[in-house]
């Protein structure tokens, strides 16, 4: 992953993706509705928040890649259309730690 800081400095990975994560206004967002309203589908999410359907499916796809946010799908011909989302509370701290520990202060 490139560094979204400065691409002289050397992050761990860990830090690296977190910085990533907090420098989008909507994945604050996608979070804290997820937060509040756990197991929400996408269509509850766009209707909670507003923006686009693709566009909140896209921060939601980058959120579960980094382990923030978690998916069930359930098996079944329509099983897409039943996706839900919620927050890894246990990864959103180890990314919270991870930048209190590397920012000075």
């Amino acid at each position: 992953m490139t560094n979204p800081v400065h691409p002289l400095i050397a992050l761990p990975a860990v830090v690296a993706e977190a910085f990533e994560l907090v420098r989008s206004e909507t994945r604050i967002q996608l979070l804290n509705w997820l937060n509040s309203h756990p197991d929400s589908q996408v269509s509850d999410i766009v209707e909670g928040i507003g923006g686009q359907r693709v566009t909140t499916h896209k921060h939601l796809m980058a959120l579960e890649a980094v382990g923030v946010v978690v998916a069930s799908r359930p098996m079944g011909s329509r099983a897409r259309q039943r996706v839900t989302y919620r927050v890894d509370v246990a990864r959103c701290r180890e990314f919270k730690a991870a930048l209190l520990a590397y920012l000075p202060g």
